[in-house]
């Protein structure tokens, strides 16, 4: 196999990923797509994940997108030793973006694919040569369950640890790729978003980000069977969900268009340090109340309260809970995110529109009934 310079991706057909391939294209990059799924399936998919951004696709995607089926759990990434040297040979960026973000998957999953992961597709750099651009995508999460103050780009602190598997796994990623940079004296940058999200309706089959996920599931209320259980649980067609917390907490979200441009811009430049870390965050938290006050107006029958005292949960509050995956852990935090080397790296580069009521309300549109499959949101 024979391949031209270029910016090899992982993660190319998730939600972030392909905001993030359709920004390479668009700056003329040429991208080797590392993907899990059989060519001429991951090639529908990557196509259909670009066009769900609402760009339309380059007249030359074809010539300028390859696609290389791999393995992240793999050492080699479960390719052959030409095509690996081959790929190795031809690059001159490694952008990582592919990973686990299923808040409680169980721990040996996350570490395999988070952390050794991460350590794989670092030995692909390696093999790339002392040279090639290397920007590794983690998350603003890594803080952890330090609830409060203010998070420092230059910040890698687990003394307070997490409030989920996802987010120690992460950190520990962000660990392996330090002691990789100082290990082979080779500069990375690692870009750290919040919680991303689009006002753009996610077609089916199209990643979802976080806020689409919860509509999808708080769909499953309007399904009959699910209100007739409701009400046998409750006595009421419409659920109230108390969750122990902060009334007053805050939630970093941003649009995934302007993560997306802002994290391209920075991975062109070369860090001036060997390990530079960007927050890719809005300016502006926003109110979980918020965010709540939108998922009642999209889904009438769901109402979120956010108390101080300890909740005796009743059985359909905890199913939701569980449905919810983690989510609930997140009404606590007050914290703030540093903006210092993310300002530097992408000079004059505009904040982010702010997120608003109409915002999240359009980000959280409710899917269609054929969304639904027997009571369950379909696993596309």
């Amino acid at each position: 196999m024979v391949f031209d310079m270029l910016t090899a991706l992982t993660g190319a057909t998730g939600f972030l990923g392909s905001y993030l391939l359709r920004e390479l294209l668009a700056s003329g990059s040429e991208v080797v797509a590392l993907v899990r799924d059989p060519l001429a399936t991951a090639a529908r998919r990557v196509r259909h994940a670009v066009e769900a951004t609402g760009s339309a696709l380059p007249d030359d995607f074809d010539q300028r997108i390859r696609l290389v089926r791999y393995d992240l759990h793999d050492r080699a990434l479960g390719l052959d030793r030409a095509t690996y040297t081959a790929l190795a040979e031809s690059i001159d960026a490694v952008w990582h973006c592919a990973g686990s973000i299923a808040l409680t998957e169980p721990w040996d999953q996350l570490y395999r694919t988070n952390v050794d992961g991460t350590r794989n597709v670092l030995g692909l750099a390696r093999a790339a040569g002392p040279t090639t651009r290397v920007t590794h995508t983690s998350t603003a999460y890594v803080a952890g369950a330090r609830l409060h103050g203010l998070i420092r780009e230059d910040e890698l602190d687990d003394s307070a640890g997490f409030q989920t598997p996802y987010e120690k796994s992460k950190f520990l990623a962000e660990k392996v790729v330090h002691d990789w940079a100082r290990q082979y004296q080779h500069p990375v940058t690692i870009l750290r978003p919040s919680v991303l999200i689009t006002d753009r309706p996610v077609p089916l089959g199209a990643p979802r980000h976080p806020l689409a996920e919860i509509a999808a599931k708080m769909s499953l209320l309007n399904v009959e069977d699910n209100i007739r259980a409701l009400v046998e649980l409750t006595g009421s067609d419409t659920l109230r969900l108390r969750l122990q917390g902060d009334p007053e907490a805050m939630h970093n979200v941003v649009q995934v268009e302007h993560a997306a441009a802002a994290m391209t811009r920075i991975s062109h430049s070369a860090p001036d340090r060997l390990v530079d870390t960007c927050h890719i965050v809005h300016p502006r938290n926003t109110p979980v109340r918020m965010i709540t006050d939108a998922m009642h107006a999209c889904c009438p029958r769901l109402k979120v309260d956010i108390t101080q005292q300890a909740v005796a949960a009743g059985e359909a509050e905890r199913v939701a809970i569980d449905v919810g995956a983690g989510i609930s852990t997140y009404v606590t935090l007050r914290r703030h995110y540093g903006r210092t080397r993310y300002l530097a790296r992408v000079g004059g580069f505009p904040d982010p529109p702010p997120v608003d009521e109409n915002y999240l309300l359009s980000a959280l549109t409710v899917p269609t009934s054929t969304d639904i499959v027997a009571g369950r949101v379909r696993s596309l």
